[in-house]
């Protein structure tokens, strides 16, 4: 299961691994199975810009929004140009 939850100081190197993947809880992964694969690395890193202003804007996730820290992460993410990281 994935938690959604983030320090910054864990996104100080933001990876998929961590914290990036965590940030997708299963609900989110089924609600939007029909688009794109949220537990796959390379669909998001294909709908990044799609899914950063859905976040940004806070109408995705459908349950809870993202915090500020994990909206600034995920662009942190993007920046660096997705780093996939080491699977723990």
């Amino acid at each position: 299961m994935h938690e959604g939850k983030t320090t910054m100081a864990t996104c100080e190197h933001p990876t998929w691994h961590d914290p990036i993947q965590g940030y997708f809880t299963d609900e989110d992964i089924a609600h939007m199975e029909f688009l794109f694969d949220l537990s796959d690395y390379e669909e998001v890193v294909d709908h990044a810009e799609e899914i950063f202003q859905s976040v940004d804007e806070g109408w995705m996730p459908p349950d809870e929004p993202w915090s500020k820290e994990q909206v600034a992460c995920f662009k942190k993410w993007m920046d660096a140009g997705f780093p996939e990281g080491q699977a723990a």
